[in-house]
């Protein structure tokens, strides 16, 4: 097996059909990915000119939150949002409470290819806990 080296230019061999461009050296988002783990833990960066991390959750008004602009990586991707984020957190059970979570969810099936906040709403309970992240 050779050694994955990126990035390098490439130069285009052909042209298919519909007149794009076929390159010597492709290389898809994987290459990149996994070498951006190396240098980046997940997670969210700090911001700059407040010195606090971004995708700070805070409560709004009724059943929202609201989530502060930020930038993150998960696995080699890099996600930012420059504005304020509003998230509806699903309606409370009438007996018991809930721990509900906020992430980053990171989704690379095809139609999809992205990172998005997203609402874990937990399981009531008398003693409730957090819902468990899925990391797969």
């Amino acid at each position: 097996m050779s050694m994955k080296s990126y990035p390098f230019d490439s130069e285009i061999t052909g042209y298919e059909a519909d007149g794009s461009p076929i390159y010597d050296r492709a290389a898809d988002s994987a290459v990149l990915a996994n070498w951006m783990k190396h240098y980046f833990s997940d997670g969210v960066f700090m911001e700059q000119a407040s010195q606090t991390p971004g995708f700070q959750v805070l409560a709004d008004s009724g059943m929202n939150v609201i989530v502060s602009a930020g930038a993150c990586e998960i696995q080699g991707r890099f996600a930012y949002d420059e504005n304020v984020t509003a998230l509806t957190i699903p309606a409370a059970d009438t007996t018991y409470d809930r721990i509900d979570t906020v992430a980053l969810r990171l989704n690379l099936e095809n139609d999809v290819r992205n990172i998005q906040l997203v609402v874990i709403p937990g399981t009531p309970a008398s003693l409730p806990v957090a819902p468990a992240l899925t990391r797969n």
